[in-house]
């Protein structure tokens, strides 16, 4: 037997090589980086958020199948949250921080009869108009997909709710590589009464990656004073597509993994005689900061409006786009 004291030895050996590779992994993990440990922790989230939500989706268009002789199964569905802020270098310099969300929830069992929106973004203003910051409704609707029409019922969560109801209707022509989409559009909400927006869009692929793109369009409530109207034209570069299928079709800037572009637009209002309140020039950059989720949007503008004599306003949009789907995104890099 060995003396005691090279029993000691070997024993205090065999635990000092025990410990040493979790002291290696303790070193390991203090020299982790911010940018790593950030990256690690919101994929974690991710991950967490989306097998939860899908999850659900999943037994709400299980309780539709009941009954099919041949179910489908549900496709994934894709869930963005998005949080912007704005920055104006004007007169009374606000500050102001926009939380957004939507979802494009798949439910195969009832989307030949009905699709589910789930959204933040109001359905009712013009195209290119901004949602004010005070306006933080949920949209939850049904919506019927015809061919050439649409209709949707649904409710503005608030206190206390705003129901509403909404009829879309307009072809899509394309002449040579010009895609022209005329829509007409009435709605009744138990806030502004009846109402209707009417536009024409005219879109537009040059070769492989830039888009050109013009948008008129008027806006009538029983709420609203006058008609609201708005043209805007816009130029982009867009580099990469959440869709790849999506090329050569109309789609805008949040379509695009990366894209740099500039808009013109103008504002008015016709009261009798027409008025024109203001005149805004931007600047889009949106490109992946994180994998295929995390997308940085960048948007200065300059706005010019009547209410203070033309004088200009600089604002600095910016925000995180946050695509919540699954593995398997088709998003180009």
């Amino acid at each position: 037997m060995r003396p005691r004291w090279q029993r000691g030895c070997a024993l205090v050996l065999a635990c000092g090589l025990a410990i040493a590779p979790a002291r290696g992994e303790e070193a390991s993990e203090e020299r982790e980086s911010p940018r790593t440990r950030w990256g690690r922790l919101a994929d974690t989230f991710h991950d967490w958020t989306y097998s939860s939500l899908s999850s659900r989706v999943s037994l709400a268009d299980a309780y539709f199948a009941e009954g099919l002789d041949q179910p489908s199964a549900a496709r994934p569905s894709t869930f963005r949250l998005g949080l912007h802020g704005k920055v104006g270098v004007h007169h009374d310099r606000t500050r102001t921080v926009d939380p957004s969300f939507s979802a494009d929830i798949h439910l195969p069992n009832i989307e030949d009869r009905m699709r589910l929106i789930i959204t933040q973004d109001e359905v009712d203003r013009l195209p290119d108009q901004d949602r004010p910051p005070s306006d933080s409704d949920v949209v939850i609707a049904l919506q019927w997909v015809g061919d050439r029409v649409s209709t949707s019922t649904g409710v503005k969560w608030r206190l206390p709710p705003v129901a509403y109801a909404r009829i879309d209707a307009g072809p899509t022509w394309n002449v040579g590589q010009t895609e022209i989409r005329p829509r007409q559009r009435f709605f009744y909400d138990t806030d502004e009464g009846f109402g209707e927006v009417t536009s024409l869009s005219l879109f537009r692929w040059v070769g492989e990656s830039v888009i050109l793109r013009s948008t008129s369009a008027v806006r009538w409530t029983e709420a609203t004073d006058g008609v609201e109207w708005e043209q805007a034209f816009a130029v982009g570069h867009l580099r990469g597509l959440l869709r790849p299928e999506d090329r050569g079709r109309m789609v805008g800037e949040r379509g695009a993994s990366r894209a740099t572009g500039v808009r013109a637009s103008v504002f008015g209002r016709k009261r009798g005689s027409g008025t024109v309140e203001r005149y805004r020039l931007s600047f889009i950059h949106r490109r992946p900061i994180h994998r295929r989720w995390v997308y940085l949007e960048l948007m200065p503008e300059i706005n010019w409006r009547n209410e203070t004599d033309w004088r200009e306003e600089v604002l600095v949009r910016a925000g995180l786009d946050l695509l919540i789907w699954g593995p398997d995104s088709p998003a180009e890099d």
